[in-house]
């Protein structure tokens, strides 16, 4: 940044390609009318008065400071009429062709409040431009106003919002051309239409003479009113007794409702603020006003004049068609009065007005697409123009094309595009440029709250509107309202496409109070009828879809989702299954959704299953009470036959929700009896799925019968002569079993499970073995040691390692369901076994359980059997993980405790010596990360003196040797570290591969120092590892350091303040004054004074270096000391730093002066 640039005037100096874009785009996407001042101003930008278009871009694309003054001509000569006159040609636009149908969807009463709202608040909004234009004369665009409000991040985004809302008004353009052609010939396909519109205006937007284009935007103001005029005149000459209303004379009072379906409320935000984007223009229009004063006294008349234009418009227009309002207000002009010399003048300029604006709106797009594609001051050929121009053109006929209707493109922009533009931003800017504090601050927040909520409930609501597959959503919400059927009679071909908006426009039901006046269209259906036909529909068009079918809807909807040839199509769709089930209720789910999911389970794919096994669980909540869900176990057991693994899996777990749940005793024989019918299944799948609930059945509290019936199945299934049944009964046996007395255990299982462990299959002997913990648990000290001690010996001395694998794992559960004495005399000989296994995997897994078997048997016994083996793995076994074991072992609290100290000095301080030494490199460093991240309760058991005494420079040569870049064992440590602590390798740790070492030495010093500061070996340390700390290259090491005076400062710790001021400041002091070369350590002084700050007056030593950071050449330093000084609790530090802080707001560096403020606030 420019150190000379101030923060007044460094918004001046802001690229002048995107100013004058920007400046350009706030004159043209509402043309002001011609002859007055912003049209004369406009005029000489286009047609080139003193320059070339050519020389125009070359202005744009950078030009000297000194001809800014040509850019905004000082001729102010507008009066207050010429300048309302084009406020109102700005506001007055094709947006109010869409206001009567916005009426529709809220009602009159609710339309015209907020259409009031949106009035007096963009009214105040335009007052505040008004006022940011005034606070420096350089401000001549909606862009200056962002960019002094919010620098370039402000301009950028007022260009985004600006190029989404020209592509829009292109695209909306091109839309009314071919809706009013279409209605006025009658005949043809609306997208032909579109393409011929854009064809015809594509010429346009090759021409330089763009200044007699802007002089007929005139029409826009003149056609505005001619519809106006034409909907009066139409009301009185039209004939009663039309069914599409329109006569003054014949209103259908019924349907012209004050409050229509609330719900429909956030689709109208955006048809009726889409008329009120004109505040891109007010900067203009402020800067040709004579008397700048007056510009106030020009809002409150333009706002008055657009109040009763846009208010006589949408209330005329609702009055007149109510339920038949169309999107477009001349297309239900043309169906009544078709030949009306009136209705045909406004249609024709209705049309005409979007052929003289194209061009215009089109330029400012085109100029920024052009600086973003040529090099800046470079000549584009006129070809190359000309290619962007078409095909930004072709663009917009696309999104024409693609889009759903007029409406949806309204909608959109409206609650976009204008919220942000015309009552977001201006509040945010003006909040920004002037100092608002007291109750106007809290009213300003409150005003953009309100308008944030409604720009995001309004953006959400219309870009369901430009999704052609909301269908699904807008009927549920058809059904809920009581809305079944749409009047298709005003729609077309291209409303096929759009079923969101024919869906909007559905009239809702109302009572004929003029019966016999004329023909009324179709009542409609009230809202149990209309909840009644929807899940017929959905179930048809699941059953269409699975048919393959390729056919419309055949009220002449699009295709929806369930008839998507997408798999995905039809994904989402099942995942909606639990609305369709809240939207039915209780019993129609129970009647009517759950029998046509199990009739079409055939037809459907893996992944569809799957879904509605998840989906199951959630339906077993919706179908009533518990003893309801018992209509559900006909799909659950279709789907527990399926042949995929994840299907029977997920049903499988919504079957033991299900049984669970189950509290009668009809519905568990319902249930058991299909659980017997899978036993005896003909696949083995069935059978399979039926071992996954005989555990659960086994807690339903059957009586005697049914409880023999599942155990007999049960014991069936163990024999099943597929490998894969006999697995799956292995993985339930823990579940059967715990609902088993011990001696039916003995008697029934036990010869089972005798038999089964020495299957043929591998696979299923592993599994039966592996419950061999289970079964001990449950048979109890005195009947295990009878049934299972003898297996478990056999085991752990079995020529297969798998074997000895599997028993090694669950060695914890043998430990805890044996007798003290048996765990000492068979288990223990029996463990040390395993740990001396020559295969590492059964070595690993018992390693796993080493403190589980110390906290087993006498802390003597553990010393004398397991540490020696422990001791000699340390030191010569290969495998890693083994050796990380031992490790986290060594040092977990609860060992450590139950040992006691005596026992840990004598044969688990030398272990622990190993590890941190580490003399013949076989210690990975994660594995003395282990040892010193847990030193904590090293030094509870052994004292702060011993370790300080027998580790303090055992410590500290590690320390330093963690520096070095290949210490320890090779540069591949450091990935292996970072793997240890959870996580990919990070830069610092390929650069810096030990640095967790050095911080948690660090941690380690500071309990040292909390437990025995008065020892002078424990002092020196400290206070070098430390010192060394400080400087260190890594800045989480460094950072601790700073942190760790804080600590020494609390009232537990034993170093106290007074030790801190006499022995670490000065160490502090003398560490910045070496620091004139890094500025990393004026960073790190900075946050050891900032934790000094805590506490009052200790930190005075290091006042006048704190100040030295606060006006530190690298504005890094100067950053860091704000954040780290923003919780200081010294009284005396934060007046001294008051000052410094309030000069730094001005600071040249933007992230400087906002950090700044911020701490200003804080202090």
């Amino acid at each position: 940044m420019d150190g000379d640039a101030t923060p007044d005037d460094a918004w001046v100096r802001s690229p002048r390609s995107e100013r004058d874009a920007l400046s350009l785009y706030s004159q043209t996407l509402h043309q002001a009318s011609p002859g007055l001042g912003v049209a004369r101003r406009l005029h000489r930008s286009w047609t080139g008065d003193s320059r070339s278009e050519s020389g125009l871009r070359d202005s744009f694309l950078g030009e000297p400071l000194e001809r800014r003054e040509s850019e905004f001509p000082s001729d102010n000569k507008s009066t207050v009429a010429q300048a309302t006159f084009n406020g109102v040609n700005v506001l007055a636009g094709v947006g109010t062709l869409s206001l009567p149908f916005a009426f529709r969807q809220t009602g009159w009463a609710l339309g015209l409040g907020f259409l009031l709202y949106l009035c007096a608040m963009t009214n105040f909004t335009g007052k505040l431009i008004g006022r940011c234009m005034s606070k420096d004369p350089n401000i001549h665009t909606y862009g200056d106003i962002g960019y002094a409000a919010f620098g370039k991040r402000g301009r950028s985004f007022i260009t985004v919002i600006f190029c989404l809302e020209l592509l829009a008004a292109l695209s909306m353009f091109i839309t009314l051309m071919g809706d009013n052609l279409h209605k006025l010939l009658g005949h043809g396909e609306k997208d032909v239409l579109y393409t011929i519109c854009a064809l015809i205006v594509l010429p346009t937007c090759w021409t330089s003479r763009l200044d007699l284009l802007s002089a007929l935007s005139v029409l826009g103001i003149l056609s505005t009113m001619l519809l106006l005029i034409a909907v009066v005149e139409v009301g009185f000459s039209t004939p009663r007794g039309l069914e599409q209303g329109g006569s003054f004379r014949d209103i259908h009072w019924a349907e012209f409702r004050a409050f229509e379906d609330l719900a429909r409320f956030p689709y109208a935000i955006g048809l009726q603020t889409v008329g009120f984007a004109g505040h891109a223009v007010f900067p203009s229009i402020y800067d040709s006003l004579e008397d700048k004063s007056q510009f106030p006294r020009v809002i409150n008349q333009t706002y008055l004049c657009a109040t009763f234009i846009y208010a006589a418009m949408a209330l005329l227009g609702y009055l007149l068609f109510t339920t038949h309002t169309q999107e477009e207000l001349t297309l239900n002009l043309v169906d009544v009065r078709s030949s009306d010399i009136m209705v045909l003048l406004t249609v024709v300029g209705i049309i005409v007005n979007p052929f003289t604006k194209f061009a215009l709106t089109l330029n400012p797009l085109t100029t920024i697409t052009e600086q973003k594609l040529f090099a800046a001051g470079a000549e584009v050929p006129t070809w190359k123009r000309l290619v962007v121009r078409s095909i930004l053109a072709i663009v917009a006929l696309l999104l024409a094309v693609g889009l759903p209707s007029f409406a949806s493109i309204c909608a959109f922009v409206g609650a976009f595009c204008s919220m942000v533009v015309s009552l977001i931003f201006p509040v945010i800017c003006f909040m920004r440029l002037f100092d608002v504090k007291g109750a106007h601050r809290v009213f300003l927040y409150g005003l953009n709250a309100v308008n944030i909520t409604l720009c995001i409930v309004g953006t959400v609501a219309s870009s369901l509107l430009l999704k052609p597959s909301a269908l699904h959503y807008l009927y549920l919400n058809e059904a809920r309202h009581g809305t079944a059927q749409r009047n298709t009679t005003q729609h077309d071909a291209r409303h096929n496409r759009s079923s969101q908006m024919q869906l909007l426009s559905t009239p809702i039901k109302t009572h004929d109070t003029n019966a016999g006046a004329h023909v009324r269209r179709k009542e409609f259906k009230d809202h149990k009828n209309a909840k009644a036909n929807f899940i017929p529909l959905f179930m048809s068009e699941w059953q269409k879809y699975a048919e393959g079918l390729a056919t419309q809807r055949s009220d002449g909807d699009t295709r929806d989702e369930f008839l998507d040839e997408d798999l995905g199509a039809k994904r989402r769709a099942a995942e909606k299954l639990d609305i369709v089930a809240k939207a039915l209720g209780p019993d129609r789910t129970r009647s009517e959704l759950i029998p046509w999911m199990q009739d079409n389970l055939q037809q459907q794919e893996d992944e569809i299953l799957y879904i509605f096994a998840k989906k199951s669980c959630e339906l077993r909540e919706l179908v009533g009470s518990a003893d309801d869900a018992e209509c559900m176990v006909p799909l659950v057991e279709a789907l527990l036959g399926v042949e995929e693994t994840f299907v029977r899996e997920a049903a499988s777990e919504c079957g033991r929700q299900l049984v669970a749940g189950l509290k009668g005793s009809g519905p568990k024989g319902k249930v058991l009896e299909s659980l017997l019918r899978l036993g005896k299944g003909e696949w083995f799948t069935s059978r399979m799925s039926a071992c996954s609930l005989c555990g659960a059945m086994m807690k339903a509290n059957l009586g005697a019968d049914e409880q023999a019936q599942l155990k007999e199945l049960y014991f069936s299934l163990c024999k099943d002569e597929t490998p894969m049944v006999r697995r799956s009964a292995a993985r339930e046996l823990p579940s059967v079993i715990a609902s088993l007395e011990p001696s039916e255990v003995v008697t029934e299982v036990m010869p089972i499970y005798q038999k089964l462990v020495t299957d043929p299959q591998e696979s299923v002997s592993m599994n039966w073995i592996a419950n061999i913990g289970e079964l001990a648990a449950r048979l109890g000290p005195e009947l295990g040691e009878g049934h299972c001690l003898p297996l478990i010996k056999q085991y752990c001395t079995d020529r297969s390692w798998r074997i000895r694998y599997t028993v090694g794992q669950c060695f914890d559960k043998l430990c805890a369901s044996f007798s003290p004495a048996v765990v000492s005399e068979v288990l223990l000989p029996l463990f040390c076994e395993l740990l001396r296994d020559p295969e590492g995997e059964v070595r690993n897994v018992a390693s796993e359980h080493l403190v589980t078997i110390g906290l087993a048997v006498s802390p003597d016994d553990f010393c004398a059997e397991v540490i020696p083996v422990m001791s000699g793995l340390v030191e010569m076994d290969i495998q890693r993980p083994v050796r990380l074991n031992i490790s986290k072992a060594a040092v977990d609290d609860g060992l450590l405790k139950a040992l006691g100290r005596a026992r840990v000095s004598e044969h688990l301080l030398p272990m622990w010596e190993v590890f941190l030494k580490d003399a013949n490199g076989v210690c990975a460093p994660e594995m003395r990360l282990v040892v010193l991240n847990n030193l904590a309760a090293i030094i509870e058991t052994l004292g702060a003196e011993t370790v300080a005494s027998e580790w303090g420079t055992m410590l500290w040569n590690l320390f330093e040797s963690s520096k070095l870049h290949n210490s320890g064992d090779g540069t591949g440590s450091g990935n292996m570290l970072a793997q240890g602590m959870g996580g990919m390798p990070t830069s610092e740790d390929i650069e810096y591969p030990h640095w967790r070492m050095r911080k948690a030495i660090l941690n380690i010093i500071g309990n040292l120092a909390s437990s025995a500061a008065s020892d002078a070996t424990v002092e020196k340390l400290v206070l070098d590892i430390w010192s060394a700390s400080l400087a260190d290259e890594v800045f989480e090491v460094r950072y601790s350091a700073a942190c760790l005076l804080a600590s020494f400062c609390e009232s537990d710790s034993k170093v106290g303040p007074s030790t801190v001021t006499s022995v670490f400041i000065p160490r502090l002091v003398d560490f910045f004054k070496h620091a004139k070369t890094r500025y990393a350590h004026r960073i790190i002084f900075a946050h050891a004074v900032a934790q000094l700050g805590r506490f009052p007056g200790l930190a005075e030593p290091c006042y006048a270096h704190l100040d030295k950071c606060l006006d530190d050449k690298v504005p890094n330093v100067r950053l860091a000391t704000l954040a780290a000084l923003c919780d200081v609790m010294d009284p005396a530090l934060k007046a001294r730093i008051s000052k410094k802080v309030s000069a730094l707001a001005a600071d040249p560096d933007a992230d400087v002066a906002a950090e700044a403020k911020r701490c200003a606030v804080r202090l």
